[in-house]
């Protein structure tokens, strides 16, 4: 079985996940192919310590109580560190999202979600955490095998061949192979 080239996570893979059926994409449409690396609450407006490249950040919005320019500083400070997008719960803080956050966000395709009613933060973060860590593990799993699988080919023949043939079976990609040793 060729080996995956990695298990990466989306934007619009999340908005399918259960604890997203209630969640409406009200800007950054062009931005679903973001990719999702881990997932983060945060109600904070010095943002740029604390997020990296495809961190989905939660927040209730606390910092759209801010004056405008605040509000779009913490935005343009998610865009320049690449977090995958921004998903924020209407109601308990604020009631709607202004409009030049929205823009902002279109602009940059940057994907900025809404929770119409309150969520809960931690179900999010366990569903979203959970596929990543089951995916890293699996990864692994199969790394593991193609290892063992490697080792015995190489120990039961010297037949360069047959380590060739694992190695395309493994990747799934045509090997190519250049001795410096044998001359024809």
């Amino acid at each position: 079985m060729p080996m995956s080239s990695g298990f990466n996570l989306h934007i619009r893979e999340v908005l399918e996940r259960p604890v997203f059926k209630r969640a409406r994409l009200i800007a950054g449409a062009n931005g679903l192919d973001r990719e999702v690396g881990w997932v983060h609450i945060l109600e904070i407006t010095n943002v740029a310590p604390f997020v990296t490249k495809n961190d989905l950040i939660l927040t209730t919005g606390l910092w759209l109580h801010h004056y405008e320019q605040e509000r779009l500083s913490y935005m343009q400070q998610l865009i320049r560190q690449q977090a995958a997008g921004l998903c924020v719960e209407l109601g308990t803080s604020i009631e709607n999202i202004p409009e030049e956050i929205i823009e902002l966000a279109d602009q940059c395709d940057f994907p900025l979600l809404v929770f119409e009613q309150p969520v809960r933060f931690v179900e999010i973060t366990q569903d979203i955490h959970g596929l990543l860590i089951n995916q890293q593990h699996q990864l692994l799993k199969d790394l593991e095998a193609f290892s063992r699988r490697l080792q015995q080919i190489t120990l039961q023949s010297t037949d360069v061949h047959a380590v060739l043939h694992v190695l395309y079976e493994y990747t799934g990609y045509q090997i190519v192979y250049h001795s410096s040793v044998e001359a024809n």
